[in-house]
C-alpha cells in the first residue's frame, strides 16, 4: 500500500471501508512533512467510518448484513466538485458537503426512500462531524500561517541570534497550548454528541412510558430512563470539568499570544521588507487565532441545531409511540410474544457498534455477555425474541434456521407469506443473515428491522426482484 501523505492520497476509487479506517490513521499520525489535513488523532474508528460514507454517500448495506462499500471515481468527482474545483477533495468540499446535507435533510423516524431524510441518531452524528470538522480546518490554516511567520524570522539574515531563539522559543510554547487546547476542543464536541443523543434516546423511552399500560414494562421502562439520565448526568459533569479546563488553557494561550506579538513587534522593527511580508500573514492568521483560542465559539449555527435538536425530539416521540403500539400488543394480528419481540426490536434502532467491528457493550449484551467480535444478526434477533420457545438463543443464523427446522416452523420462500413478527432468514452463496420481519406491503415489499446492518439496529427494506429479495431463502413463522 502506497505512503498516504494528503487527503487525495487517501481518497481513491476502490478504497473499502477497512481501507479507507487504517490508511486514516496513518495519515492522522504527527509524521514530519505530512499534511493532518481535517485528520485529527481523536477521531476513533466510528468517526472515521461516518467520514467514509460521506464520502461514498452510502451506508452500504446489501440487504445480507454485509459492508460492500467501495469509493468510486463518481464519489470522489461528486465531493470534489462542492468547492467549484473537480481536481481534488479539500476541507472546504467536505464542510460545503456537510452543510447542504444538513439543511436539506428532514429528521424521521427512519429514513424515507427517495427523500433527504436522517434518524435522529444520524443527524446528531452528522452535526458533530461538521463541527469537529470546522474545528480542525481552522487548526491546520492557523498552524500553517503561524508557521509561515516562523520561517520568515528564522530565515532573516538581518535579525540577531538571540531574538530569533526567543521568537523560536515563543512559538513553539503558543503552538503547544493551541494544540492542547484544540484536543479539549474535540473531545468536548464528542461529549456533546453523547448527551445529546442520551437526551434524544430519555425522550424516546419517556414516550414508550406514557403510550404502554402494563405496570411491569413500565417498571422497566422507567429503570431504563433512570439509567440513561446517571449516564447524561455523568457526561454533563464531564464537560463541565472540560469547560473548566479549556478556560484555564485559552487564558494561558491567550497571554502567549500577547508575548509573541511582543517579539513580531520587535521583529518588525528591524528589517522594513519583513515587516510587511509579517504583518499580511498576521492579519489572515487573526481571525483563526480568534476562532480557536475563544472556546465561546462552539463552530455550529445555533439556530440550525435548535431546529435539528427539535426535529430529533419529534422523531424519538414517533419512534416512541410506535414501539409503545407493539408492546400493547399491536394491531391485534400478531401474537405478543411477536409484539414484545418487536417492541425491543424498535427500542434499539440506531444502537450502533463502537468502532465498526461487531463491539461494543450494547452488542456484547445481545450476544449474551461474549465480546468475540462475531456476527450479531442472530444474536440480536434472540435477544428480542428471549425466552421463546422455537429457537431459544441461538449466535448463528444457521442455528435459528436449524431449530424452526425441528420445530416444524421453516417455511421456504414462495410457501408462505410472512406478516410482522416473522423471522427472515437469507441464506444466499455462503453468507447469511437474519432480521424480524415488522410488516408486509401489499406489493410483498417487506420492511424488516436487522442487527449488524451496516454496524447498527436499522429498518430494512425489501423489494421484490432487488438484490436483497432474492437472498431471502425461508421464514420462521413465529406468529402463524
Amino acid at each position: 500500500m502506497s505512503e498516504v501523505k494528503n487527503f487525495n492520497d487517501l481518497i481513491k476509487a476502490g478504497q473499502t471501508r477497512d481501507e479507507f479506517i487504517t490508511q486514516y490513521k496513518t495519515l492522522a499520525k504527527e509524521d514530519a512533512g505530512k499534511d493532518k489535513s481535517i485528520f485529527s488523532q481523536q477521531m476513533d474508528d466510528a468517526a472515521i467510518s461516518r467520514l467514509f460514507d460521506s464520502i461514498t454517500g452510502v451506508t452500504a448495506d446489501d440487504g445480507d448484513g454485509t459492508d460492500n462499500a467501495k469509493i468510486s471515481e463518481t464519489d470522489i468527482k461528486k465531493l470534489a466538485e462542492y468547492d467549484g474545483d473537480a481536481s481534488s477533495i479539500t476541507e472546504e468540499d467536505m464542510i460545503k458537503y456537510y452543510e447542504e446535507k444538513i439543511n436539506k435533510s428532514t429528521i424521521t423516524e427512519e429514513p424515507v426512500a427517495g427523500t433527504e431524510s436522517m434518524t435522529a441518531a444520524e443527524a446528531i452524528d452528522l452535526m458533530s462531524d461538521l463541527q469537529q470538522l470546522r474545528i480542525s480546518t481552522d487548526e491546520k490554516k492557523l498552524n500553517i500561517l503561524q508557521s509561515q511567520i516562523n520561517d520568515l524570522i528564522q530565515n532573516d539574515s538581518k535579525l540577531s541570534d538571540k531574538i530569533k531563539k526567543e521568537a523560536k522559543e515563543a512559538y513553539e510554547e503558543l503552538t503547544k497550548l493551541q494544540k492542547q487546547l484544540v484536543s479539549k476542543r474535540h473531545e468536548s464536541e464528542e461529549l456533546a454528541r453523547k448527551i445529546n443523543i442520551t437526551q434524544a434516546e430519555i425522550t424516546k423511552k419517556q414516550a414508550q412510558y406514557e403510550g404502554i399500560q402494563s405496570s411491569e414494562k413500565k417498571e422497566s421502562l422507567q429503570k431504563d430512563i433512570d439509567a440513561l439520565t446517571k449516564e447524561l448526568q455523568g457526561y454533563q459533569n464531564k464537560q463541565t470539568k472540560l469547560t473548566t479546563e479549556m478556560t484555564t488553557l485559552a487564558k494561558h494561550a491567550g497571554k502567549q499570544q500577547k508575548v509573541m506579538d511582543g517579539i513580531y513587534e520587535k521583529v518588525e522593527n528591524k528589517d522594513a521588507n519583513l515587516k510587511t511580508n509579517i504583518q499580511d500573514a498576521r492579519k489572515s492568521a487573526a481571525d483563526f487565532s480568534n476562532s480557536v483560542l475563544n472556546i465561546d465559539n462552539t463552530y455550529c449555527d445555533t439556530a440550525k441545531f435548535n431546529e435539528i435538536m427539535a426535529q430529533c425530539a419529534a422523531a424519538a416521540k414517533s419512534a416512541g409511540a410506535s414501539s409503545a403500539y407493539y408492546a400493547n400488543g399491536g394491531d391485534g394480528t400478531i401474537g405478543q410474544t411477536a409484539a414484545q419481540a418487536l417492541a425491543n426490536a424498535t427500542g434499539k434502532i440506531g444502537v450502533k457498534e463502537l468502532t465498526g467491528h461487531n463491539d461494543g457493550p450494547a452488542i456484547n449484551k445481545y450476544r449474551n455477555g461474549a465480546a468475540n467480535g462475531a456476527a450479531w444478526c442472530a444474536s440480536f434477533v434472540s435477544w428480542c425474541y428471549k425466552g421463546n420457545g422455537v429457537f431459544g438463543y441461538q449466535a448463528s443464523v444457521s442455528g435459528i434456521m436449524a431449530a424452526a427446522q425441528q420445530k416444524g416452523k421453516y417455511a421456504a420462500i414462495g410457501s408462505y407469506k410472512p406478516i410482522a413478527g416473522d423471522v427472515m432468514i437469507q441464506k444466499s452463496n455462503g453468507a447469511s443473515h437474519t432480521g424480524i420481519v415488522e410488516k408486509v406491503d401489499p406489493d410483498g415489499t417487506i420492511h424488516t428491522i436487522e442487527g449488524n446492518a451496516s454496524n447498527s439496529v436499522k429498518r430494512c427494506v425489501y423489494k421484490p426482484g432487488s438484490n436483497g429479495y432474492s437472498k431471502i431463502s425461508g421464514w420462521v413463522k413465529m406468529s402463524a
